[in-house]
């Protein structure tokens, strides 16, 4: 579904993966899907009604951890994106952390990444930068940005290649895209590393 949310999860021990279900169930409720990898201590979770499921999840962290008996790393994302799996199992310390959290790390990752994003802007005309910027909030949906800025679908993608295009970022990335969003909004700590790495 769309609307689901994504969660990477980290333990720093092997669990029983019954025991970690049903710790998960008694305190998000019933409707996830949780899958392990082959270490038994790192895994996925989709969160099938996120609002309320996430509330809970977000309350009653700490008793998760109690009843786990172990500090457990999860980050919350939108979408799953492989290049997130390193951070969160070689870098991220016990924790429930959003996306935006994680991305100034995810950046250090990747040098041509952040050579891009350090000169977009200047690429960009404002209506394509609008474009995408509407584009980012709502979910990459281009039939929803048409509606919303009362464009034919053709042209929201002909910006968002246009936009691919001229700064070598692929948006329909979800890691791109948060890294662009946030630059074109500014109050972000992405933005600020770039503003430092601008005036040494």
């Amino acid at each position: 579904m769309m609307n689901n949310l994504n969660l990477y999860i980290k333990l720093n021990k092997e669990l029983s993966h019954r025991k970690a279900e049903f710790v998960f169930k008694s305190i998000i409720g019933n409707s996830f899907q949780l899958n392990w990898g082959d270490d038994e201590i790192f895994g996925s979770l989709v969160l099938e009604h996120p609002t309320t499921q996430f509330v809970n999840l977000k309350l009653n962290y700490d008793a998760l951890c109690s009843d786990l008996m172990d500090d457990v790393t999860i980050v919350i994302v939108p979408r799953f994106e492989d290049t997130l799996e390193k951070i969160v199992r070689e870098k991220c310390q016990p924790g429930l952390y959003p996306i935006v959290k994680i991305l100034p790390q995810l950046l250090n990752e990747d040098e041509e990444l952040f050579e891009k994003l350090s000169e977009f802007k200047n690429k960009v005309n404002e209506d394509i930068l609008e474009t995408v910027k509407v584009y980012l909030e709502l979910n990459m949906s281009v039939n929803m940005v048409a509606r919303l800025v009362y464009t034919h679908r053709n042209t929201v993608n002909y910006r968002i290649t246009r936009f691919i295009e001229m700064t070598g970022i692929d948006i329909r990335s979800s890691l791109n895209g948060y890294y662009v969003y946030m630059l074109i909004s500014w109050k972000n700590p992405v933005y600020n590393k770039i503003k430092e790495e601008e005036n040494l």
